[in-house]
């Protein structure tokens, strides 16, 4: 029987974790936020290392909510900034979205 096929999700990611986070991949870690307006939808977009996946994942803000078009892209653009700074820092969207 293949030994891959028992693996506990303890044991699968910390394999992951060995094989993945060598090279380039341990390096990017995140991508820069970037905001995104769409016809019906407006939101902030980035990519973070999920490490219980074992891959980037996207994480989306929508910011649908802030009313009228100068204030939301203030917003957006005083969000980046805050962001970026914490992705900077070594902040994870889904480490600290499970510890919260």
């Amino acid at each position: 029987m293949c030994s891959l096929t028992n693996l506990t999700p303890e044991n699968r990611s910390a394999r992951v974790q060995q094989s993945t986070m060598s090279g380039v991949s341990a390096a990017l870690q995140y991508t820069p936020p970037v905001y995104r307006e769409t016809q019906g939808c407006s939101f902030i977009e980035f990519y973070a290392y999920d490490p219980e996946m074992g891959n980037m994942r996207r994480k989306r803000i929508k910011t649908n909510r802030i009313k009228g078009v100068l204030k939301r892209r203030q917003y957006v653009r005083d969000l980046i900034k805050r962001i970026c700074e914490q992705l900077h820092r070594g902040w994870n969207p889904w480490i600290a979205g499970k510890t919260q």
